[in-house]
């Protein structure tokens, strides 16, 4: 049973001090989307996230993590059982008729959590393939509002419930938070040239490669996306400030 803290796609954190205790709580807050460049625990400057600023504070931060899959499912599948995706066979964003649902014979965090005397709890989204067996799932409650600054729909209003009811003692439990994924619906609310709204923080910088000197050198892969994805396309008149209001 892990004893340390770990990084997963987000952070997990537990009580301290650790060594300490026999049986140490622990809690994993994930983020889709969230993107380490304008997080200022890794040196963002100006920083867009306050609150994760001062969790890191208090406890210990990673320079490196590595994904499965540069997609949800499959990398979520990947994170909850510790095996790559051409060994869960969890390839895609897809439903059954494409993914297996991942086997009973494949431990998972939970059942291995479970196993060892823990509650474990999840909240939020899913999108696992049955990696998270061994988990007792809390769906969350939608709570509808609006925002006037970025387009919200039912994802947004089923993060409002997360972590609600925590669980007892020893306990592993995870926060998985939605957002910041609608920003996908943004870029298609706010696709071709426009006028972005105001915002009351300082913008972030574009990342160095912001502007590409060789498209040729690029992978196939990427360059594909530029061209051809849909998100892309809706982009592809945007100005520096749009993208970094984006």
């Amino acid at each position: 049973l892990m004893k340390t803290i770990h990084s997963f796609m987000g952070m997990a954190l537990c009580s301290f001090p650790v060594m300490a205790q026999q049986s140490p709580n622990f809690l994993i807050i994930q983020c889709d989307h969230l993107t380490q460049r304008v997080v200022g625990a890794y040196g963002a400057d100006p920083s867009c996230t306050p609150p994760i600023d001062r969790i890191a504070s208090q406890g210990v931060t990673f320079a490196n993590a590595y994904v499965g899959c540069p997609l949800s499912q499959p990398s979520r599948a990947a994170l909850w059982s510790g095996l790559m995706p051409h060994q869960t066979n969890v390839r895609s964003n897809s439903a059954e008729h494409i993914n297996p649902p991942l086997p009973d014979s494949i431990p998972t965090l939970g059942s291995l959590f479970t196993a060892n005397g823990y509650e474990a709890v999840h909240f939020g989204k899913t999108h696992d393939m049955g990696s998270l067996r061994g988990f007792r799932h809390k769906e969350p409650v939608a709570k509808p509002f609006t925002d006037p600054e970025f387009p919200v729909n039912n994802d947004s209003f089923l993060d409002v419930g997360t972590c609600e009811d925590p669980p007892q003692e020893p306990f592993i439990c995870i926060a998985d938070f939605q957002n910041p994924h609608n920003i996908c619906g943004y870029v298609g609310e706010n696709k071709g040239e426009h006028i972005d709204s105001p915002i009351s923080t300082p913008l972030p910088l574009l990342p160095e490669n912001f502007e590409v000197e060789d498209w040729e050198k690029l992978p196939l892969p990427i360059q594909y996306i530029c061209c051809s994805h849909r998100r892309m396309m809706q982009a592809a008149h945007w100005n520096e400030d749009n993208y970094r209001h984006y």
